[in-house]
């Protein structure tokens, strides 16, 4: 009867193990063109600090954002583009448009979603911008 008992139990840790095994950590991998893939901004970087780096869109308003790893971002809409230097600490984004020295300072909600001050629902992490202007 003991046997019938362990059986359950070995099988359960068995799930659990399989559980926690799906839960790793996605990494930026590059493809054959030499670009990286974005990186999710709930996944945390090798130090610890959650990365910003890819693109970002805004559906709400139709807005993208891509932030590269040299501190240069491009901010576009389906009529306009606007380039962009930003700093990220781990917990504030602070973007500065150099021409008109406008800055604009945000932070990643509970969602892992990027928002800017009045912003709502704010700017999600996908692979590839979604609204670019019009050539």
């Amino acid at each position: 009867m003991k046997k019938y008992i362990k059986i359950p139990f070995v099988l359960i840790l068995c799930l659990m193990l399989c559980l926690l095994a799906a839960c790793g950590q996605n990494q930026s991998a590059a493809d054959e063109s030499g670009n990286t893939e974005t990186v999710n901004a709930t996944d945390a970087e090798s130090d610890g600090s959650i990365s910003i780096l890819g693109a970002w869109d805004d559906d709400a308003n139709q807005m993208s954002i891509v932030f590269n790893d040299d501190g240069t971002c491009i901010q576009t809409t389906p009529t306009t583009r606007v380039e962009a230097v930003y700093t990220w600490d781990g917990e504030t984004l602070s973007m500065e448009d150099p021409e008109s020295g406008l800055v604009s300072e945000g932070m990643l909600n509970s969602e892992g979603n990027l928002i800017f001050a009045g912003q709502s629902p704010g700017f999600s992490p996908v692979d590839e911008p979604s609204y670019l202007p019009e050539e």
